[in-house]
C-alpha cells in the first residue's frame, strides 16, 4: 500500500474525532470533592462526556479512540482547554483536579509563566490547578516527566496521584512525586464498611500519607457505610456519587454540605 493512499485512510478515519474537537461537541462536568470531616467543598474533578447516545460518550472511550488514531495529544489538549475555559463560569472559587496522562504532559504542558498568563485570563490562578496523575502509569523517579511535574508543583501547581490501591506502580509513583494529594482508588473503597481487610490496606495507604504529609481523598463513596466508616477511620476528603454527582454547575466551593458525622453513629462492623 502506497504512503499517500495509507496516509489517506488514516486522515479519513480521524475526521470524526477531528470534527468533535472541533464543533465543541464535548461536555465539562465536574464532581465535587468534599472535606468528609465538616462537609466542605474544597474542589471539583473536572470529567468530560462526549455527545450523548454515543460510542464516545466517556472519556476512557474517547482516549481509545485517539490513540487509535495518534491523536491523543490533541484531545487532551482540547479537554484541558475545555475544562479550564468553562470552570470558572461554573464554579466560584476552589481547586479543579486535571486529569492529565503522563506520557502527554511534556507535550501539552506550557512553561509556568505562559500558564499563569492563560489562567489568569481565563480568571484562574496556579493555586486553583490540581495535576492529577493515574498510578497505574509507573513513573521513574529520574525521568524527564517527573522532573518537569517538579518544577509545576515548586511553581505553585499541587499534584495528585489517583487509582491507588495496592502495586508496585503506584507506590514508584508515590515516591517519585510526592504529591500532595493520594486518591484511594474505588475498589478499596467498595464496601470498606464491611471488609476488614479492605479497611487494613486504607489504613496503611493513611499513614503512608501522614508521613509524606500528603492528604488523602477516597475515590468513589456511594453508600452512607462508606462514608461514615471512612469518616471515623480520620479519611480527609472524598469524591463520589453519594457526595454530588458530576454536573455543568457545580456547588460553589466553600459551601458545606450536611455530611458531617453523627456522634452516635456506630458502624456495624468489626474492627481489625
Amino acid at each position: 500500500m502506497k504512503p499517500n493512499h495509507c496516509h489517506n485512510l488514516l486522515s479519513k478515519r480521524r475526521r470524526p474525532l477531528v470534527d468533535l474537537m472541533k464543533e465543541e461537541a464535548l461536555t465539562a462536568l465536574f464532581q465535587p470533592i468534599i472535606d468528609i470531616q465538616n462537609g466542605y467543598i474544597v474542589g471539583h474533578k473536572a470529567l468530560i462526556r462526549g455527545p450523548e447516545k454515543s460510542e464516545y460518550r466517556r472519556l476512557d472511550q474517547l482516549l481509545r479512540l485517539a490513540q487509535g488514531l495518534e491523536l491523543t495529544h490533541e484531545l487532551e489538549q482540547v479537554v484541558q482547554d475545555l475544562c479550564i475555559k468553562l470552570f470558572p463560569k461554573a464554579s466560584r472559587g476552589g481547586k479543579i483536579f486535571l486529569n492529565i496522562g503522563p506520557t502527554t504532559i511534556l507535550d501539552i504542558a506550557q512553561p509556568l509563566e505562559t500558564m499563569a498568563t492563560y489562567l489568569n485570563k481565563n480568571k484562574l490562578s496556579l493555586d486553583n490547578i490540581v495535576v492529577e496523575l493515574s498510578a497505574k502509569h509507573p513513573l521513574n523517579q529520574c525521568s524527564q516527566t517527573v522532573n518537569f511535574i517538579k518544577h509545576y508543583r515548586d511553581g505553585g501547581v499541587q499534584i495528585a496521584i489517583s487509582d491507588l490501591a495496592v502495586g508496585d506502580a503506584g507506590l514508584k509513583s508515590w515516591y517519585a512525586l510526592q504529591p500532595n494529594y493520594v486518591k484511594i482508588d474505588k475498589y478499596l473503597i467498595r464496601g470498606v464498611d464491611l471488609d476488614p481487610v479492605k479497611r487494613n490496606f486504607v489504613m496503611s495507604i493513611m499513614n503512608m500519607a501522614r508521613k509524606t504529609q500528603s492528604q488523602i481523598i477516597a475515590e468513589g463513596i456511594e453508600t452512607v457505610e462508606e462514608l461514615r466508616t471512612l469518616q471515623l477511620m480520620g479519611i480527609d476528603y472524598g469524591q463520589g456519587y453519594l457526595l454530588g454527582d458530576p454536573t455543568e454547575k457545580p456547588v460553589t466551593a466553600g459551601q458545606q454540605l450536611p455530611i458531617a458525622r453523627p456522634p452516635k453513629f456506630q458502624p456495624n462492623l468489626i474492627w481489625p
